[in-house]
């Protein structure tokens, strides 16, 4: 054994002191131990025993102890739980995970993010660990396979406690996984990715749990969510990022019927995944790490974007591509003309992004607000993948402009913003180095740049805003606009989606193509604050004809409070209907 290891260091502690509270520390790290790794601690315990002059009745008592406690660690393996074929089967791979200095073997079920990312939750160190990665389970042309020798967790500390450490980790595959194979006209699918969640789980909606089950086949069952009260009551402490569920049908069992890496699924799109506890009991609620709350981290770390991702085999998104680049081709170049303008009053809030596209080298100038020192917000057809974006801020400001850079793009809603009147256009991007927001200077230092003030009420048709841009000169000016009623904005752009609006340019010589950057700013006084209300939008191709299209920002920021409010209102009607069910009952 390597006498360095944690495992080896607190078998030795045991060893020494023979007091176990003083060294219960040590329990959680030998219980992550596999049990086929109970004999090498054993040969431990004898030739220490030996060497120290520690008795035979003593290592007894070690090993013992150590028995009980890889004993208690339950093995997933799913056994005559009711359940019915998975209907999304192909979006999940057996990952037999062996670690390499005890050989141990770990089934996990995992999700395909992407052609080369398997998403999975486990108590497995990411060190030293080997997985083989099983898809097409059960399905035609035979099962495939492929290697992964590279786990990234969400959270790097130890998983042994995954209520208050979300279990999430993703699997780098070796050789990408195959989406299809040659065969009859189409040719034949044999995996496909899974659609991360885009909203909270709804507690009232029933969800689907898939696993694999003992005869290897990939099934699925009905689940409920609990209260956070219940899971809290099962686990105390437990994380925002943590849900609990509990399994419909009677005669399953949470511990032996469920594989670690299951996935939790509502309405189509993956919401969680159940984690691996290494003392399982069946009495408790089963533990499932949020996906939507990680959402940005997984995508951040696989560089997907749902449909931009992995998916260019499929036939939909090559028609996409098709379209995106003959568009492109048609594409108007914003750049602002001599239209008649003002410095902006907000200079200091607001950015230029050069976006590079990496496999055509074409460069897209945006214009970008400043949201936190981490992030910008945009408007852009640009897909979320294969995209580096140069900032630069303070334009034109005391002490020079200032640079970083971004290499990842999140969107508002994941599809293609090709067509902004029916996806609202609006896109995060993260930054690799923080913006600094003061340098050192005479007393007080020099403010280079702010963060902007969102809105905290809707846009008001009748009252005036101002649309903040990046002139010919390169210089932040702002123009006034009229917001026009959603009817006028509806007769230029059909089936307008509810978070769009339009304005158009009060002074005649503004063109709304030509003087305007894609993700310029529209602002409007809430009494003494200039809230964001809205980005415009890149129209492909441009048409000057048309009203300004904008994403509009206060229903974005908006519906991810109202989800928050709802998802407690939720909570408080169940706890309320059952303290009504219990009085019942009394």
């Amino acid at each position: 054994m390597d006498l360095k290891s944690p495992r080896t260091k607190c078998l030795e502690f045991m060893l020494k002191g023979k007091l176990f509270p003083k060294y219960s520390h040590c329990l959680a790290t030998i219980a992550a131990t596999p049990p086929t790794a109970l004999l090498a601690a054993s040969k431990f315990v004898n030739s220490y025993s030996k060497a120290n002059e520690i008795t035979d009745s003593d290592a007894e008592d070690i090993r013992n102890t150590s028995a009980i406690t890889f004993t208690e660690r339950t093995h997933f393996v799913s056994g005559e739980c009711s359940s019915e074929p998975s209907n999304l089967t192909q979006t999940f791979v057996l990952a037999t995970c062996t670690e390499v200095k005890t050989a141990s073997e770990t089934p996990l079920m995992g999700a395909i993010i992407t052609n080369n990312f398997i998403l999975t939750a486990t108590v497995l160190p990411e060190d030293g660990v080997t997985c083989a990665i099983t898809y097409n389970i059960k399905g035609k042309r035979g099962e495939q396979t492929t290697k992964s020798f590279n786990i990234q967790s969400y959270i790097v500390e130890s998983n042994i406690s995954p209520h208050q450490t979300p279990q999430i980790q993703l699997l780098e595959l070796q050789t990408p996984i195959n989406f299809e194979l040659p065969g009859p006209i189409p040719d034949i699918i044999v995996a496909k990715t899974v659609d991360l969640a885009k909203r909270r789980p709804k507690i009232r909606e029933s969800a689907i749990l898939h696993t694999i089950d003992n005869n290897g086949g990939v099934v699925q069952i009905e689940v409920k969510l609990t209260s956070r009260s219940d899971c809290e009551a099962d686990y105390p402490h437990l994380h925002p990022h943590v849900f609990c569920v509990t399994i419909a049908k009677k005669g399953c069992d949470g511990c032996n019927n469920v594989m670690p890496g299951s996935a939790l699924v509502q309405y189509d799109h993956l919401i969680g995944l159940v984690s691996e506890r290494v003392k399982c009991d069946p009495s408790k609620n089963i533990l499932c790490a949020n996906v939507y709350k990680v959402r940005n981290w997984i995508k951040s770390n696989t560089r997907i974007s749902g449909a931009w991702g992995p998916l260019w085999n499929n036939t939909k998104m090559f028609v996409i591509f098709i379209i995106y680049f003959i568009l492109f081709v048609n594409r108007t170049h914003f750049v602002s003309g001599e239209c008649s303008s003002e410095p902006s009053n907000l200079t200091q809030t607001f950015v230029l992004a050069t976006c590079t596209e990496v496999k055509t080298a074409s460069e897209t100038p945006l214009m970008g607000a400043i949201i936190t020192n981490n992030f910008i917000l945009t408007a852009t057809v640009l897909p979320e993948d294969g995209v580096t974006c140069a900032i630069t801020y303070n334009i034109k400001g005391k002490r020079g402009e200032q640079t970083t850079k971004s290499f990842n793009i999140q969107s508002y809603i994941v599809e293609s913003n090709i067509s902004p009147h029916q996806t609202p256009q609006i896109q995060l991007l993260e930054l690799q180095t923080p913006i600094n927001f003061e340098l050192p200077g005479p007393i007080p230092d020099i403010i280079v740049a702010k963060t902007v003030d969102l809105a905290k009420r809707r846009p008001k048709i009748r009252e005036s805003a101002i649309l903040h841009t990046i002139d010919n000169n390169g210089g932040v000016v702002q123009i006034e606009v009229k917001l026009t009623s959603r009817s006028d904005c509806e007769a230029d752009y059909p089936h307008l989606h509810p978070h769009v609006f339009c304005v158009t340019i009060a002074k005649g010589e503004c063109d709304g193509c030509k003087d305007l950057k894609p993700g310029s700013a529209v602002v409007q006084k809430d009494g003494d604050i200039d809230g964001l209300i809205g980005i415009v939008s890149e129209r492909v191709p441009c048409d000057s004809s048309k009203k300004i299209l904008c994403g509009n920002v206060y229903e974005v920021q908006e519906e991810e409070e109202e989800e928050e409010e709802e998802e407690e209102e939720e909570e408080e009607e169940e706890e309320e209907e059952e303290g009504e069910e219990e009085e019942i009952a009394q």
